[in-house]
């Protein structure tokens, strides 16, 4: 039915998600490149979210290094789930996008039994992923399936490189990036930061969309920090080429009920010569006038303004997630006519970059 582990993943993250009061309720596995990882847990139903005193996945994300990746959940036949009419009480893999935080398709894998395996091959750098139920137990309170993920072989160690001929420098101290860090991997995994992992964390940017059909002077944003981040400057995308001003404002939380006043915003950004681009053509304005600093899981709020005008697209719910990667979620938000003083129509989709 419509209970599918990505759907749930989302309900879960998404900003006022069904049941993001319990963070526990979904796990992340971060395979990495080289092998060697594996996840063993119990995956409960999702009608015993909150019968679950052992703080038990309800889904468990496998993180594929992109924006499509898997989740695995168990399809207990119970509760609010009772009418399902297919895979009852197995575990199911579903694949989906956007990071499971948004909208996207969503693709039933496998279906599985106890004792049952699914296999991905080549799942990253030539190296199987497998997902294997190791029992299902109806009778326990509550119902679980006991789940075994493994990513190549466990005694795999990572590739070593070949010795440098080049004489190197020793650093002062060696920077431990945790258990689970794969620096280099392309992820700016949960124990890496811009300063023990440049080359996954630094100068990241998060595309929202570059198609339009909708456009007005400004618009209103929320973004969700997952981590500690930094964001420097956004990319536009304008309605008319030529200069023209560009300001962006900044507040803490939410926008709501701040729309038609500057007073809680902070004005971060402001250029009066800013060479816009033709429509759906990316304008850069430059780097703010100090990076705006969001600590994980606070919300953010930025509202851009041209003299120009701003093209976007509309969107399907205010507040709901539209684009995401492993540092922020960005959500739908509002356009507006004029600085703070004119109507807001909602819901719209910025577009833009923000970096």
């Amino acid at each position: 039915m419509c209970f599918n582990p990505s759907k749930n993943y989302q309900l879960s993250q998404g900003h006022g998600g069904w049941y993001n009061d319990h963070t526990y309720d979904t796990k992340r596995f971060a395979t990495g490149v080289y092998g060697g990882t594996s996840w063993l847990g119990q995956i409960i139903g999702i009608a015993d979210y909150k019968n679950n005193p052992n703080h038990r996945p309800v889904v468990v994300k496998i993180e594929s290094g992109t924006s499509t990746d898997l989740f695995v959940g168990f399809n207990r036949a119970s509760g609010i789930n009772k009418d399902t009419a297919d895979a009852r009480n197995q575990v199911t893999i579903t694949q989906a996008g956007n990071n499971g935080l948004g909208y996207s398709q969503s693709w039933l894998k496998a279906k599985l039994s106890e004792s049952k395996t699914y296999t991905v091959p080549n799942w990253r750098n030539g190296i199987d992923l497998t997902v294997h139920v190791t029992e299902i137990n109806l009778s326990a309170e509550p119902s679980y399936a006991n789940v075994f993920m493994t990513y190549g072989d466990q005694n795999m160690d990572p590739p070593t490189k070949q010795p440098s001929k080049e004489p190197k420098v020793p650093s002062l101290s060696p920077i431990d990036s945790g258990p689970d860090s794969e620096c280099g991997n392309g992820i700016c995994e949960m124990t890496e930061d811009s300063s023990s992992c440049p080359a996954d964390c630094a100068g990241k940017e998060l595309v929202t969309t570059f198609d339009f059909n909708l456009g007005s002077k400004g618009n209103m944003f929320s973004v969700e920090a997952l981590r500690d981040v930094s964001i420097s400057s956004l990319v536009i995308n304008a309605m008319s080429k030529g200069r023209g001003e560009v300001k962006v404002y900044t507040r803490k939380g939410g926008y709501t009920d701040h729309e038609l006043s500057s007073q809680s915003w902070e004005l971060i950004y402001s250029n009066q010569a800013v060479v816009h681009k033709k429509r759906g053509q990316p304008t850069e304005i430059g780097d703010f006038a100090k990076p705006v600093l969001i600590k994980s899981g606070s919300i953010q709020s930025f509202f851009v303004h041209s003299s120009k005008s701003l093209v976007y697209t509309a969107g399907t719910q205010e507040g709901v997630p539209f684009a995401s990667d492993d540092s922020i979620v960005l959500y739908e938000g509002i356009g507006t006519t004029n600085e703070f003083d004119g109507t807001t129509y909602s819901p719209r989709v910025w577009g833009g970059i923000v970096r």
